[in-house]
This record gives C-alpha cells, sequence and structure tokens, in this order.
C-alpha cells in the first residue's frame, strides 16, 4: 500500500530573484507567482516504470497572483485518471482516480531568514478508486527560508492531514474511519540559468496513523524535475520529473518500493 503524498512541488517557486534580466512584466514565469496569471497543465506519465508501465495522465488549471494588501495567491485544480489492473490475470481499466483542489496564500515579511511566509489548504478526494483512503484534507504552513546561494529558493513546509477511510477496509481490527498525520517537506529549486531553467530537488515525508492493525504507515517520495521554456514569449514550458517512493507499509523496516516509480512529461501554457 502506498499512502497519498501532497506534493507541492513548481508551486512555490515565488519571489524568484534569478529570473531573466530582459523579461517585461507580461512575460510568464512559473518562478513567479506574485503575477496574475493563468496557466494549463497537462501531464503524461508511467506508474511502475520497469515494472507494471502503466498509463497516466492529469489535466490541471492554476491561477496565481496578488490582492490589494499585498499578499500573494494561488489557487490549483486538477483532476487524474489512470490505467488500473483489475484482476489477477492483469486485465487493465483506465479510469478517474482522482481529483484535487489546493490553495495558497503567503505574504513578505520583514526577515533576512524568512522573507516569505504563509499558509495552505488542501483538499483530495479519492473515492472513485479501490484505495485505504477515500479523501484528504490538510491545513500547512510553509516559509521561504535565505539560502547562501542566489539561485536556490528553499522552503520548509509542514502539514496536518485529515483522512477519511474506505468503508470496505473498515472491518474489525484492520483501520479506523478516521487517520490523523503529518507532513514534512524541504522543497529545493536551483535556477540553471537567466532564461528561467531550474532543477528541483524535493523530499516530502508524511507519517499517517490509520489506527487499527494497520497503525502508522511512514512515506517518503523523492521528486526529482528538470524545467524549461520551450518557447521565446515563455508562454510554453515543458517538465521532466522522476519520483522514487519509499515507506513501511505491511513491513517492519523502510524500504523503497521501486515497483512505484513515475516518470512524467508535464507540458504548461500560459495565457
Amino acid at each position: 500500500m502506498k499512502t497519498k503524498l501532497l506534493t507541492l512541488g513548481s508551486l512555490l517557486f515565488s519571489f524568484s530573484v534569478y529570473s531573466a534580466e530582459d523579461l517585461n512584466p507580461d512575460t510568464p514565469d512559473p518562478g513567479d507567482h506574485s503575477k496574475v496569471s493563468n496557466m494549463f497543465e497537462a501531464t503524461y506519465g508511467i506508474k511502475g516504470v520497469g515494472d507494471e508501465n502503466l498509463n497516466h495522465l492529469q489535466l490541471a488549471i492554476q491561477q496565481s497572483g496578488q490582492f490589494d494588501n499585498g499578499h500573494y495567491f494561488l489557487g490549483k485544480a486538477e483532476i487524474k485518471a489512470d490505467e488500473v489492473i483489475k484482476n489477477s490475470q492483469g486485465d487493465t481499466d483506465f479510469e478517474v482516480t482522482e481529483f484535487r483542489a489546493r490553495y495558497f496564500q503567503l505574504a513578505q515579511f520583514d526577515s533576512e531568514r524568512f522573507p516569505v511566509a504563509g499558509i495552505s489548504l488542501d483538499y483530495i478526494e479519492r473515492g472513485m478508486q479501490d484505495d485505504v483512503t477515500e479523501r484528504m484534507f490538510a491545513l500547512g504552513a510553509v516559509t521561504r527560508t535565505v539560502t547562501p546561494l542566489e539561485n536556490w529558493l528553499l522552503f520548509p513546509y509542514v502539514m496536518a492531514v485529515y483522512a477519511q477511510n474506505d468503508d470496505n477496509y473498515l472491518y474489525p481490527g484492520f483501520a479506523d474511519k478516521n487517520g490523523w498525520g503529518v507532513q514534512f517537506n524541504v522543497l529545493n529549486t536551483f535556477y540553471l540559468n537567466k532564461n528561467g531553467a531550474n532543477f528541483q530537488l524535493n523530499p516530502y515525508f508524511t507519517s499517517l496513523d490509520f489506527g487499527g492493525d494497520l497503525g502508522t504507515v511512514n512515506s517518503l517520495l523523492v521528486e526529482y524535475s528538470l524545467q524549461s521554456p520551450i518557447s521565446d514569449n515563455k508562454k510554453h514550458w515543458l517538465q521532466f520529473t522522476y519520483n522514487q517512493y519509499f515507506s513501511d507499509a505491511n513491513t517492519t523496516t523502510f524500504e523503497h518500493n521501486r515497483d512505484d516509480a513515475e516518470l512524467l512529461l508535464t507540458y504548461n501554457y500560459f495565457f
């Protein structure tokens, strides 16, 4: 079993000081959410790389900008569909597996070490698939930490997580109806040039108590990605992502789940 990790990833490229010097104010930049912008996102990928090699599709819409009081905001809604194994013979169906909505609000502070901080709200609906958790709610706090390198953005991030579990998994002693936990993330973005190209290394650690025999499950997702504009006007971007998963679900040790590895290609269009 793999618990759902509340990834933040490229949503928090905010407030970069390493953007292109020649960009005009209307040029799209995923690294600057202080601009009011609309974005469409499409992702195709493979789950279980080198093992099951199942197809994955994700579509999203995002808007970010700034309120009159100077606070920054970002909202994103996305829907995911996956090729799912239906029986022991290996037959598969392609079906919707998740809907997600996220909202972030951040403000600038007069602090040399933590110049930006804010809150996040996250809702995930997974009731359309066969899994322990049907839906999750999370409330988080995030801050930007000043780093010694101009091209390195660092965002420590913590979330309180509440999960509602599927009634089909509530047979005596296995799990409770409600689960509680926390997630700790350290988001790292390294800008590679003044064109906006960047590399991300983002570990996400989650500890979620399901109750019953299942108990507390600890999970780690390590996300590696490379993103770059593919047009002169910076309206079109591509991102390559590779994800690795680790957990102690149904084991006594923390193990690398090699059959859960993901390889993703994401296209972003700003309009």
